[in-house]
């Protein structure tokens, strides 16, 4: 009974840290604001919202992202006070978002009421999203609420996600393929369905890539089997992943221009990993980090939120 006592504790602490650790990424995107709201502005609430979603324990990923966070204002009210030094007046309504781009479909809402009172207009609003900040009890609930959505569309979607990055994976986009695939929270119950599908394709990315890089070594060795020929051919030998197949003929590439010029060459034999968790760990972390590549050159999609309402 004590065993299982210990086990069932173990196994929610597992659960717990799980739940911790959950990185869930999202974009935070600026929204059509309408000319009464100068761009400053606008870029003073994306910046607090990121600062709170950070705070709350989500990646406010620069990188283009299938799910975003946003904000608009709505139903202003301005006033100027009189006297010796009159004061602006700001009384609004902020929705703020979390959506799907991809799918033009909203996850969560909240609306809060801002009131701010500054020397001009612009520092009015600045004073009334001073509410915008992590300790707002509104905006973490909103913030659980919609990773809650997006982890539901995870575990409902997963099938769709492995279709996607197979077909890119077929066009030899790997790293459309692993972007698509590591966006998937590891704390999803897709994740699991998802990673043999993450090392199969990073495998296939680093096999590629390393056949490339290798050509390019030989190419330019052949063409020039001297030193400088030599620092040329290393430059493209040290680009190679050692798991990739093509390894052991970069090796053996580089054991003939050492002999040939008979001297050092800066390159230096990487070994492969033979700790299988360690391996893996690295190989996913790796993947990710192409996803990522790939997502920067997405980045410019994002920015029409004009469905939104």
């Amino acid at each position: 009974m004590n065993k299982l006592i210990i086990i069932t504790a173990l196994s929610a602490l597992s659960l717990s840290a799980a739940a911790q650790n959950c990185e869930i990424n999202l974009s935070v995107l600026p929204m059509q604001q309408g000319d009464n709201i100068p761009d400053n502005i606008s870029d003073n609430l994306v910046s607090r919202l990121t600062q709170v979603i950070t705070a709350n324990g989500i990646s406010a990923d620069p990188v283009f992202n299938q799910f975003f966070v946003s904000g608009k204002f709505n139903h202003q009210y301005k006033d100027v006070t009189g006297g010796t030094q009159p004061q602006t007046v700001i009384k609004t309504m902020l929705t703020v978002y979390i959506g799907d781009t991809k799918n033009n479909q909203i996850f969560a809402t909240e609306t809060l009421d801002l009131q701010g009172v500054g020397s001009n207009y612009d520092r009015a609003y600045i004073n009334a999203l001073s509410r915008i900040n992590a300790r707002n009890e509104k905006l973490k609930a909103f913030l659980e609420n919609g990773k809650k959505k997006i982890l539901d569309y995870y575990d409902t979607h997963t099938a769709d996600v492995i279709a996607k990055a197979g077909k890119a994976s077929m066009q030899q986009h790997y790293g459309e393929a692993l972007y698509y695939l590591t966006a998937v929270p590891e704390c999803s119950n897709g994740f699991a369905l998802v990673k043999p599908y993450i090392t199969e394709i990073f495998q296939k990315k680093i096999d590629y890539d390393g056949k490339i890089y290798l050509q390019k070594a030989q190419a330019a060795w052949n063409s020039n089997p001297t030193a400088s020929g030599a620092a040329e051919a290393v430059v493209w030998l040290k680009e190679v992943n050692p798991q990739s197949s093509v390894y052991t003929q970069v090796i053996a590439l580089g054991d003939e221009i050492r002999k040939t010029i008979k001297s050092d060459i800066d390159f230096e034999i990487r070994d492969k990993y033979h700790d299988a968790v360690e391996l893996e760990r690295q190989r996913i972390e790796a993947a990710r980090q192409i996803g990522r590549a790939f997502g920067e050159g997405q980045q410019q999609q994002t920015t029409n939120l004009m469905w939104v309402r």
